[in-house]
């Protein structure tokens, strides 16, 4: 079973969604003032999503999307935050894919 699930690791790392995601979020990494400003703007969105009430998370999120306009153009951040999202949805993807064929 360790080999299989090493090698599938081994995958995930040779794809072109990890290798963005790495090198842009150790460039950011590097500077502890875009990692800060990117772990907060991460962190504020994840909070917005949280929210349940449509109407409140449109607010929210306008709110949000205002507050860190500024920061988000830097393209480091923005780069390193739209890598990580492709980065996610491929991991989604596999673990969905991984279900489906268990389940199957």
């Amino acid at each position: 079973m360790d080999d299989s699930v090493q090698k599938i690791v081994e995958t995930i790392k040779s794809t072109p969604e990890y290798t963005l995601y790495k090198s842009t979020r150790d460039e950011i990494y590097d500077d502890p003032d875009l990692w800060a400003k990117a772990e907060r703007i991460r962190t504020e969105y994840n909070e917005v999503l949280s929210i349940k009430d449509e109407r409140q998370i449109m607010q929210a999120l306008d709110a949000f999307m205002e507050r860190n306009e500024e920061d988000y153009a830097i393209t480091e951040i923005h780069d390193a935050l739209e890598a990580e999202t492709g980065f996610f949805k491929m991991m989604q993807n596999v673990i969905d894919k991984l279900a489906g064929d268990i389940r199957s």
